[in-house]
């Protein structure tokens, strides 16, 4: 595949948005999928066509998922066409990268700030709710089921399963998949991960609240500054503090 179908393809499933005053309303974006009758009947039409209609189908599903619309659908169709009819596109394959990378790093920004608004408040109307402990600021949690074993100090390494989301309810990473518990050793965590740690008992489920500078922050592969909440339930905690290779991003770590 040659360069610029990798730009083309990098662009349709990575959509940026941007606050914009051609944005939808609220009540466009309630209104409901209307199906229009077809001119030609889909049954119709050959399979070159199906699958031609069905891929611009599939591309604007696509740049739907955005929850904010960056491109001009009726633009991106007059490209097609353009390009098709040997046409010259308004910028240049190196002008568009350098104008796509500057929106870009307006979308990162903007939304590094909602998300850290966004975490700040939750902590704050978190901290209200009956059961959550304030470990140090930014960090919180509440214990959903009791344990009875040893208490886990240090950084160990501990068996355990997890489910990690977003404030949204998102799963973002889970131990669930594979239906059995992780080994982590919980030098190779984030900070409020290891920190949150700190207390629990064998066999004890607890959550976490973490804030994204005891996260991520703005690096990573998550969304930035995204505050991250975890269910542990801690199976086994070793007292040895073991090195291994560092876990991948989408673990807790």
């Amino acid at each position: 595949m040659n360069r610029r179908w990798n730009l083309i393809l990098t662009t349709a499933v990575v959509v940026f948005s941007i606050a914009s005053c051609d944005m939808p309303s609220e009540d466009q974006e309630k209104k409901p999928q209307v199906e229009e009758k077809n001119e030609t009947n889909d049954a119709e039409l050959s399979e070159n066509q199906q699958l031609s209609r069905t891929f611009g189908h599939l591309l604007a599903k696509q740049l739907r998922k955005s929850e904010d619309m960056l491109f001009d659908i009726a633009e991106v169709a007059k490209g097609l066409q353009g390009e098709l009819a040997y046409k010259i596109a308004p910028l240049t394959e190196t002008e568009y990268e350098e104008k796509m990378a500057e929106v870009q790093k307006l979308v990162f920004d903007k939304k590094s700030k909602e998300n850290l608004s966004l975490a700040e408040k939750f902590l704050r109307e978190n901290s209200k709710n009956e059961g959550v402990v304030e470990v140090q600021p930014k960090l919180q949690y509440k214990i959903v089921k009791e344990g009875s074993g040893k208490i886990l100090t240090g950084k160990p390494t501990a068996l355990l399963h997890y489910k990690g989301t977003f404030i949204n309810g998102q799963i973002f990473s889970s131990s669930e998949g594979n239906k059995e518990p992780i080994l982590l050793p919980l030098n190779q965590t984030i900070p409020g991960f290891a920190l949150g740690m700190q207390g629990m008992k064998e066999g004890e489920t607890r959550i976490l609240y973490i804030h994204p500078d005891l996260a991520y922050g703005t690096a990573g592969q998550l969304p930035p500054n995204s505050l991250l909440i975890f269910e542990i339930n801690l199976i086994e905690a070793t007292n040895e503090e073991i090195s291994t290779a560092p876990v991948q991003e989408e673990n807790p770590s």
